[in-house]
């Protein structure tokens, strides 16, 4: 049988008056997956990203990720997040639906640049991420066109008007870089991609190497932390003898004593004594 001093409740939330921060973010690294017929392309040090489907039938998708870890405080919880990438060309106008689609493995940006309006691609140097290698030369994609999650953790429907920054925002990228904050080895970024329905629908967004690279903006605070001694607490005896309590002792009992008889201790915290209403709770620990 265990015996207790009387223990404490340590409670981290985020009260209602807690003050909003936020970081804005460029990519810490971005290209393009061509999908093509006559070899692997690659466009990573190239002043624009593609996402879309051409002509030809063939898809663009925009590969970038963030730093995270690097811009918001380590214990932050987040609160809000918003991708935004500036369109400096479209072929056709219309309108598409973009997603942001987790990416499940590491890949490399490269140092290639691709000529011209930099649709067509360039053939990729070692290490360049495409539409069939994570790292050219040395990983190839589980899946060609990128090992991401198929089940998108964001998206908007997009006018594609020309020289337009778009954004998307939603509680999948909340979760996302909130994981990518925690455990900064899964960050991996997105993919940005269109429904890929439309052939000729293709849209150019500036690059990081650019004079408009995509942002996220990352809202986020910081959790504050209280400490509340039980306002209650109890032994519950088991016993063969009659009913015996110790509501005034300074122990208090769990377990089973040697004559297999139970003890369990029952205590209450007052909460919402303690923590300011519309507090958001993010973790509890119970200390004895």
């Amino acid at each position: 049988m265990n015996r207790f001093l009387l223990g404490a409740a340590i409670l981290g939330c985020l009260g209602p008056s807690v003050a909003a921060q936020s970081v804005t973010i460029a990519p810490d690294r971005d290209n393009s997956l061509y999908e093509s017929f006559g070899g692997e392309l690659s466009n990573g040090a190239g002043s624009r990203i593609f996402a879309g489907q051409t002509v030809g039938g063939l898809n663009r998708r925009a590969i970038l990720s963030f730093d995270i870890a690097g811009s918001v405080p380590a214990g932050a919880v987040i609160t809000g997040v918003t991708f935004e990438a500036t369109e400096v060309m479209n072929q056709f106008g219309g309108s598409a639906l973009y997603s942001l689609h987790a990416v499940s493995q590491d890949w490399g940006e490269g140092v290639a640049v691709a000529s011209g309006g930099q649709g067509g691609g360039q053939a990729p140097g070692t290490g360049d991420v495409t539409w069939d290698s994570a790292m050219f030369g040395s990983v190839s994609w589980t899946t060609s066109g990128g090992d991401f999650n198929p089940a998108a953790s964001a998206s908007a429907t997009w006018a594609l008007d020309g020289m337009t920054t778009q954004s998307i925002s939603g509680t999948g990228l909340v979760a996302d870089v909130q994981g990518w904050l925690d455990n900064a080895a899964s960050n991996f970024g997105w993919i940005l991609k269109s429904d890929e329905l439309m052939g000729g629908a293709v849209s150019a967004f500036g690059s990081r190497e650019s004079g408009a690279p995509p942002q996220l903006t990352v809202s986020y605070a910081m959790p504050s932390t209280i400490t509340i001694a039980p306002s209650r607490d109890n032994s519950l005896y088991e016993t063969l003898g009659g009913e015996v309590t110790n509501g005034g002792g300074t122990r208090i009992f769990v377990g089973r004593t040697v004559g297999a008889v139970n003890r369990r201790t029952i205590l209450g915290f007052d909460v919402s004594g303690s923590v300011p209403a519309g507090s958001t709770i993010t973790g509890v620990d119970i200390e004895i």
